[in-house]
């Protein structure tokens, strides 16, 4: 993450640019978190079909 103290970089032409490199850095830590929260929401009668018949080591892997 980068702090700019320069306002020219508001008004140019590579903001978009700029700005969808950093959603595009942010993304794996978004999908993680998500992930942690989907499996926190799970209710008991899910988790027994789902994450709990895996080992944890597994449930990381891509």
């Amino acid at each position: 993450m980068t702090t700019r103290q320069d306002m020219d970089a508001l008004f140019s032409a590579d903001l978009v640019t700029t700005l969808a490199q950093g959603f595009r850095q942010l993304e794996p830590l978004y999908r993680y978190l998500m992930g942690i929260e989907s499996m926190k929401r799970l209710t008991p009668e899910q988790e027994e079909g789902s994450w709990s018949s895996f080992q944890a080591s597994a449930r990381f892997e891509r």
